[in-house]
């Protein structure tokens, strides 16, 4: 998760936080960068708040984030704003770097252990930037497709609506146009699907140069990766002390056998009934459960894709903030979020988010369509706070 800190009139400082640099050509993002176009040092990279870090909006075909000329502090390793992380992705295509798929050239091998280091990380982050892209266009298009002839979104998508849409994401990778085109490369290719296994078992006593093998539930391929890789893949998936358990969907970068990048993401599958839905905690994993018990048809957003539905069947979402699920009923949304964290980090930003989606629901203008909203504390199952459109 990256994140931006905008400086206010009072001298306090508003986080917005967002999955990719992709995610910042998003209607909302375009909005909000287009007031500090030229405004000078008012916007900070949130990846570290105790560096200067500002950013400046360039304006090139769409509004974009660059760091200060003259800035000496550096970004944090893993932020994707950080020089080298800016060499892998342009803004103004909103393409990938072939690079990012690809093991090491031979300078970059040769490199000192820092520099290798910096390498490594920009490239572990902006893979998973390219992952989250990609999963986010293939879950927008397989909920799409699933509801293609019905009039409002009343069908959930199926794990094969949702293979069939990665195979038709429109991502853009420099030298070979699109993602359809890797299966054309001799020199790597990108597998994805579904692992059980606990890739979490590794820990700083396991070496890191030992080989990794990641089996799937879908095909007798086996992935072999180094320890240090997984390592590196699972950060995503840990909560405060907590690592989430599989199942996982897999992407990873495969060259000689080997995965030279590796993506790992929380979800909730069932096999035998083809369901899908991608998590970040249990707590969504068991409320994805619940749904899909309770045959409800429901939305679970990886990025900002819930805005690339259908403005027939889903208003326009105006939110800083992604919401845990959206749950379609008729002629209405339910808005869901889950608590249950003590953090007072996190209890504030419950508070924000229900400020922000009460403005929605009250000042929804679609007339037949609705949002409602309510928060329930997945420890207890009680409802915390729940409203209804202002009459």
């Amino acid at each position: 998760m990256a994140s931006i800190l905008i400086k206010g009139s009072d001298g306090s400082f508003c986080k917005y936080e967002f999955e990719s640099r992709s995610e910042l050509s998003s209607i909302f993002y375009q909005s909000l960068l287009s007031k500090y176009h030229l405004a000078g040092r008012v916007i900070k990279c949130g990846c570290n708040p105790k560096k200067e870090l500002w950013m400046s909006v360039v304006s090139r075909g769409g509004l974009f984030l660059r760091t200060f000329p003259k800035i000496t502090q550096t970004h944090e390793d893993e932020c994707i704003f950080s020089n080298t992380a800016s060499e892998l992705y342009d803004e103004e295509t909103q393409t990938y770097s072939l690079s990012l798929f690809k093991e090491p050239t031979k300078s970059e091998a040769d490199e000192n252990s820092s520099n290798a280091m910096k390498r490594i990380m920009a490239k572990a982050t902006t893979f998973n930037s390219f992952c989250i892209d990609w999963i986010s266009s293939a879950n927008a298009f397989a909920f799409n497709i699933a509801n293609k002839g019905n009039d409002r979104y009343i069908q959930n998508y199926t794990y094969e609506n949702f293979r069939y849409g990665l195979n038709k994401s429109d991502i853009k990778i420099s030298k070979i146009g699109s993602i359809e085109n890797i299966k054309d490369r001799s020199d790597f290719f990108l597998f994805k699907g579904i692992t059980f296994d606990d890739l979490t078992k590794y820990d700083d006593s396991d070496d890191d140069k030992s080989i990794a093998e990641i089996h799937f539930q879908d095909s007798k391929y086996i992935i072999k990766s180094t320890v240090k890789r997984v390592k590196i893949a699972i950060k995503r998936l840990k909560i405060f002390n907590n690592f989430i358990q599989p199942p996982y969907f897999v992407i990873a970068s495969v060259s000689r056998n080997l995965a030279v990048r590796l993506f790992v993401c929380p979800v909730f599958f069932s096999a035998e009934k083809e369901q899908i839905a991608f998590i970040e905690s249990e707590n969504e994993r068991d409320m994805a459960r619940k749904l899909f018990a309770a045959n409800r048809t429901f939305f679970k957003s990886v990025s900002d894709e819930h805005n690339r539905l259908s403005k027939k069947k889903f208003p326009y979402f105006r939110s800083q903030y992604r919401p845990d699920f959206f749950v379609f009923g008729e002629g209405n949304i339910l808005v869901v979020e889950l608590s249950g964290f003590d953090t007072q980090e996190y209890i504030d930003q419950l508070k924000d988010k229900e400020k922000d989606y009460r403005q929605i629901v009250n000042f929804n203008q679609n007339k037949e369509i609705t949002f409602s909203y309510k928060r329930v504390n997945a420890l207890t199952n009680q409802v915390e706070v729940a409203f209804e459109p202002r009459k």
